[in-house]
């Protein structure tokens, strides 16, 4: 006997519980007896993590599984058909690539050491404004950059404008940058009132947010549907590569500011 749960359902379901959990590792931070137990913290945010990265793949392993339960056999996937799939999907893998790049080099490393400039140390504002005008406000862009792409997708996958949006996004490294950044040694903040930062901070949200989850989309359907999956795989592969030049450019970053 099967139930087949409808998709509104799974949507619905897993965007409460990963508000749940993330409203967990929200609490967390205020709870001072983790000060002194880091490793602590730490496990509950990598096992906080590995559940949505589990849930993402069960969701996608569901989906797969024929309503007879039944697995058809597929040949093994051949090394030239990669590449193949690659020379078709390139520049929307660089594209997603240097979104990650963008967003990794800044979020978190740069925008946690921005301080606010309108409320003394230790204030309620000075405690709030790290979880709040930092993850809160960056998540909550993100958050709506993704559901965006269910509305409105532009510019098109063929489109000569996506390579240059995709650029423009690099001006958020002097935008940040200029923000209220402690620990200078070569430059001067611009942008000190808090509001500047929250701006640029969720924008830099939505934007990833948005153009990610278009460029995923966009990844598979410029292959043969045989070959959606392989792109698919491809694009993830991509962010990853763009997780590892961005975690390396925060330091060069740092070492400027």
């Amino acid at each position: 006997m099967c139930f087949r749960i409808s998709e509104r359902i799974r949507i619905i379901g897993c965007l409460v519980v990963i508000s749940l959990l993330l409203g967990l590792v929200t609490v967390l931070i205020f709870i001072p007896a983790l000060d002194k137990m880091p490793h602590i913290f730490f496990g509950i945010t990598l096992v906080t993590n590995f559940q949505l990265a589990v849930q993402e793949k069960c969701e996608t392993v569901f989906e797969d599984i024929p309503m007879d339960g039944k697995m058809e056999q597929k040949d093994d996937e051949q090394p030239d058909m990669i590449l193949v799939v690659l020379k078709q999907i390139w520049p929307m893998a660089l594209n997603i690539c240097c979104i990650d790049v963008v967003k990794v080099s800044l979020f978190p490393a740069i925008c946690a050491d921005v301080r606010t400039s309108l409320a003394p140390a230790n204030s309620l504002w000075d405690k709030l404004f790290g979880p709040v005008g930092c993850f809160l406000m960056n998540r909550c862009g993100n958050f709506v950059g993704r559901m965006l792409t269910a509305f409105i997708l532009f510019p098109r996958k063929n489109s000569s404008f996506l390579p240059l949006l995709v650029a423009a996004q690099t001006l958020f490294i002097p935008l940040i940058i200029f923000c209220n950044v402690s620990h200078r040694s070569h430059t001067s903040p611009f942008f000190q009132h808090d509001a500047w930062f929250i701006f640029f901070n969720t924008l830099l949200g939505f934007c990833n947010g948005y153009f990610t989850t278009l460029l995923t989309s966009y990844g598979p359907k410029m292959v043969p549907l045989k070959n959606a999956k392989t792109a698919g795989s491809l694009m993830v592969f991509s962010l990853s590569i763009g997780c590892i030049f961005g975690a390396a450019l925060s330091f060069l970053i740092r070492w400027i500011i």
